[in-house]
């Protein structure tokens, strides 16, 4: 393939020649450099004209794996110079080098993908860590870099989902915590929207995942977020947290059942401690408590008997996994109302 009219069409051959030159003049600069200090300093320009060489060299042999359609080696070739520009300038222009590599592979490799914007949240986590920051931008832009490394994990996990179901439910975990950390730096970043968004997607991927306590956790801060920026998605986030709240009480239930012979002391009802909860949410529940899911969480408040609560939950608009979340604690009560 060509770029150019009158050019001679680029191999596979000649990429792979030109990354290793790419290689080979790397390994001459380092060699070059060595221990010398003196001369080292005494040839500053010299030495950062080699070093610029080499990521031209790396960048030129992405552009030709790129020209032949060979994106993922196109990417490979990126991060060989990102990696050149993170010892050499301190990985500012790596981070640039690392967002166009993962543009080159995002829809074709997330795994690649991934790997770009991992280092890329790395070098803006070092900043923020070390306390290097200028204004906000790291903040916004550690957000932004963990936001697409969740999307990336999330793509990985369904490609791999129907391949390698257990590897791909290590990455569904990575996309939620990804997803989390992009919500707490949006916040920290003082972007409330954004971080809706952001623990949002967490939520509902760790719903996915059924890890019930962390999606508690993100809807809960969805929500906080939503009444931050007025936004009509409250009801739904204040919704979705205290179902999963009833999740984890009614896995934790079922394991007290368990132990019941050994004669514990008698924990609070599942009724007694959901009162708790919506005392918790007071403030955000009473916003929404005339909705039809608000007067859904009301009727069950007030009175866990499955025929009572049946008509109010076939009457709302609830998934499937919700609707087994309150099936799960109308079964745990029901020998109280029989």
């Amino acid at each position: 393939m060509s770029n150019r009219k009158g050019e001679k069409p680029v191999s596979l051959q000649d990429a792979q020649a030109k990354l290793r030159e790419a290689k080979e003049l790397q390994n001459s600069s380092s060699a070059k450099r060595g221990f010398n200090w003196l001369a080292w300093l005494g040839d500053l320009d010299a030495n950062e004209t080699k070093y610029e060489n080499v990521v031209k060299a790396y960048r030129a042999a992405s552009d030709m794996f790129k020209a032949i359609e060979h994106r993922k080696e196109a990417a490979q070739a990126l991060q060989d110079a990102a990696d050149v520009q993170i010892k050499h300038d301190g990985g500012f222009g790596a981070a640039a080098t690392l967002e166009d590599a993962f543009n080159l592979c995002r829809n074709t490799d997330p795994e690649v993908a991934a790997e770009c914007m991992e280092k890329k949240v790395q070098f803006y986590e070092s900043i923020i860590k070390e306390n290097k920051i200028e204004g906000k931008k790291e903040y916004y832009n550690a957000a932004h870099t963990w936001e697409k490394l969740g999307k990336a994990y999330n793509s990985l996990y369904e490609k791999l989902d129907t391949e390698n179901h257990q590897l791909a439910v290590e990455y569904l975990g990575l996309a939620v915590n990804a997803y989390a950390n992009s919500g707490g730096r949006y916040d920290d970043d003082g972007k409330p929207a954004l971080a809706r968004k952001s623990f949002v997607e967490a939520g509902e991927l760790a719903v996915l995942q059924r890890d019930y306590t962390m999606a508690t956790k993100s809807f809960e801060k969805a929500a906080c977020a939503a009444k931050e920026t007025r936004s009509h998605n409250l009801p739904s986030h204040v919704y979705s947290a205290v179902v999963c709240k009833l999740k984890v009480l009614g896995d934790t239930k079922l394991q007290e059942q368990e132990v019941q012979k050994e004669k514990v002391p008698k924990e609070p009802t599942v009724q007694e401690v959901f009162k708790d909860i919506l005392v918790e949410y007071h403030a955000l529940f009473r916003e929404f408590k005339n909705s039809d899911k608000g007067r859904l969480l009301s009727v069950l408040s007030n009175n866990f008997s499955t025929k009572v609560f049946q008509a109010e939950l076939d009457a709302a608009k609830v998934t499937e996994w919700e609707r087994d979340v309150f099936m799960l604690i109308l079964s745990l009560n029901e020998e109280d109302y029989t």
